[in-house]
């Protein structure tokens, strides 16, 4: 029986060895970046030594010269910043589920509404182009914008007296959650909505029609037709969003910090960089 099937396996990808093929890189770029890192979790039970390696450095040892393979775990739990830094994470990651994650569901629903063709077309353009702009760029863009000398916007918000000339908004810890939720709503709105775009292209348009004979108005709609019909979507991209709570943009992180916004704006990702790469210290970083 076994051998049988096994035939067919190996008959079928005969038949669609160039398609197997094409999943090749994908399974090579998945090994190297996901599995071999693997190896180097030892890294964390050890005193590591760069000329040693992984497996001839010795294991790790407290103060009296014992073996304590749990010492740097201990250690980050010891360590204030790295609470921190966990409590930066949740709090910018919870705020971002409560407004980047409804905005581009809203985006859509009233994307799709607008009866031009050529203006949503524009629209979409518009609100898609600054996502392909990485991180770097559109990062010193807010930063540079937000400057109250030079920055057009830092200038607005001086002229309005909401902020004192000389108020460099990024030095300051308690505009860092505020700036970093904002400017990646901005950045991911138009590209997070296009999934949402394609799944209400399934509206019935059946539906549509007896609403407009019941009298439904566009708010209507958009709360009891098109809603519903994307929220098996919704649902998952929610699964996904709350799944990655401990998971920060890093690219993000890291331009708006800064020696005077740390305690606000290192979040777990930054913290592990700077730790590992900065400070060379693996295996704290790796715990």
């Amino acid at each position: 029986m076994r051998n049988g099937k096994a035939k067919k396996v190996l008959k079928k990808f005969a038949i669609q060895w160039q398609s197997q093929l094409m999943v090749l890189p994908g399974i090579l770029f998945l090994f190297i970046f996901s599995y071999v890192p693997i190896y180097g979790i030892i890294t964390a039970f050890k005193d590591f030594e760069v000329y040693l390696g992984f497996w001839d450095s010795p294991w790790a040892m407290n103060a009296n010269g014992e073996i304590d393979i749990f010492k740097y775990f201990r250690m980050f739990a010891e360590d204030e910043i790295f609470w921190q830094s966990i409590k930066n994470t949740l709090i910018i990651n919870f705020f971002s589920l409560i407004i980047s994650f409804p905005a581009p569901i809203i985006f859509s629903l009233f994307l799709v509404e607008i009866p031009s063709k050529k203006f949503k077309k524009t629209v979409q353009m518009v609100s898609y182009m600054p996502y392909f702009i990485s991180w770097i760029v559109f990062g010193g863009l807010v930063i540079k914008l937000l400057d109250p000398y030079t920055g057009a916007l830092g200038q607005i918000l001086v002229q309005c007296n909401i902020i004192e000339e000389g108020y460099y908004t990024m030095s300051h810890p308690e505009n860092v959650y505020f700036v970093t939720i904002l400017s990646a709503l901005i950045k991911d709105l138009g590209w997070g909505s296009i999934i949402y775009v394609a799944a209400l292209t399934s509206v019935s348009s059946e539906l549509i029609e007896a609403a407009d004979l019941e009298g439904a108005n566009r708010l209507q709609k958009m709360l009891y037709i098109s809603l519903p019909t994307i929220q098996g979507t919704v649902s998952f991209y929610l699964i996904f969003r709350i799944s990655g709570m401990l998971v920060s943009n890093f690219d993000q992180m890291y331009i708006f910090k800064n020696n005077t916004n740390r305690e606000t704006a290192e979040v777990i990702d930054t913290y592990v960089y700077y730790m590992g790469i900065e400070c060379m210290d693996l295996p704290y970083s790796t715990a």
